[in-house]
């Protein structure tokens, strides 16, 4: 603005100017009256300054015009070369969009974790020890209590809590077994490392434990009615200043966890249970973990440990029964407060 207001006022001042000159023309015409010039010579002097006048303005308003010319293009300026290019990024972009909206993302079903995991046997090893210091120190506990009545104030027997009565108990099974297929059992109750590998993805299938172990529950009695079995997890790494462990994120009502592993169960809450149960952890590490309350739907196959001693008891490993590797459990409702997960078994048939 400052630029143009300034060529105006040049071009007013040029204007004056050239006023003032036909001004001073004709005043010096009148004198040439006086000083008896000739008409040709007064001519001559008016066109000259009309001409200067003239040529002052057109000087001015060329620049002004110039000037303008470098904020904007001129009308007769054409802009056809310049807006395809613009609606050709725009396209570009939309057929990107479109393409990546038509793109059918792959089906998953997200309420079923069949995540595997990674087996260390470094870890595996330091937590099988902090686990058995754990469990030995509330396992000596809990028998003082159920066998003689000792009381213990950071002991638990909660079995009116856990355990629900209305459920018709699991038909024994003593059938006679063999050496091999009963080692193949207590490696999985006592040492437990075939678990930790399976639960990585690792095949064990042709291994002798493995196949002893699929052929029992394979032969076992189905159960002629509905039960309730128990399980107890952790949700943190008690050995490892009690991080929470990765899975524990998929506790959630309506998924289903998937186990590559067998699961060891207990069919009464006794010893067994009482150590993985983490209210009997204490109060500040009472949340480190969840008993599963588990329904076994009528002609569940599992292998009942009382097999093995041939025993109609409920203490020790008596208590246990194992389900099939590959089986599944679907979370059905979670109590926060009891630290109780209650859950539907899903056979691996029909996983």
């Amino acid at each position: 603005m400052s630029v143009i207001g300034y060529l105006d006022n040049k071009i007013i001042s040029s204007s004056v100017s050239a006023s003032a000159e036909n001004r001073q023309i004709k005043d010096d015409v009148k004198d040439s009256k006086k000083e008896k010039l000739t008409s040709k010579d007064v001519k001559i002097l008016t066109g000259a300054a009309a001409l200067a006048s003239i040529t002052i303005a057109c000087i001015a308003l060329s620049r002004r015009a110039k000037r303008l010319n470098t904020s904007a293009p001129p009308k007769t300026l054409k802009t056809e070369n310049i807006v395809p290019e613009v609606q050709s990024a725009a396209e570009k972009t939309k057929e990107a969009t479109d393409s990546v909206s038509k793109e059918v993302p792959k089906k998953v079903n997200k309420n079923l974790i069949d995540d595997v995991i990674p087996y260390n046997e470094k870890e595996e090893t330091i937590k099988n020890l902090e686990e058995k210091k754990i469990r030995d120190k509330i396992s000596q506990a809990f028998r003082a209590f159920r066998d003689d009545g000792a009381p213990n104030e950071d002991l638990r027997y909660r079995i009116m809590e856990v355990i629900y009565t209305y459920a018709k108990p699991v038909t024994p099974d003593t059938r006679q077994i063999t050496s091999e297929e009963c080692r193949a059992v207590l490696n999985i109750l006592k040492n437990g490392s075939n678990n930790p590998r399976l639960r990585a993805g690792i095949d064990l299938s042709n291994t002798e434990d493995i196949k002893n172990l699929d052929k029992l529950i394979d032969e076992a009695c189905p159960l002629d009615e509905e039960a309730i079995v128990y399980c107890g997890i952790r949700t943190q790494k008690v050995w490892d200043n009690f991080k929470p462990l990765d899975y524990a994120q998929y506790l959630v009502s309506g998924n289903i966890l998937k186990d590559r592993g067998y699961m060891v169960v207990s069919r009464v809450y006794d010893d067994y249970l009482a150590q993985a149960d983490p209210v009997n952890m204490g109060k500040q590490h009472r949340d480190c973990g969840y008993i599963l309350r588990i329904i076994l739907p009528k002609d569940t196959k599992g292998f009942d440990c009382r097999r093995c001693s041939r025993k109609v008891s409920n203490k020790g490993a008596n208590a246990l029964y194992i389900l099939p590797r590959n089986s599944s459990l679907k979370i059905r409702n979670i109590d926060n407060l009891s630290r109780i997960i209650d859950c539907v078994y899903i056979p691996p048939s029909a996983s």
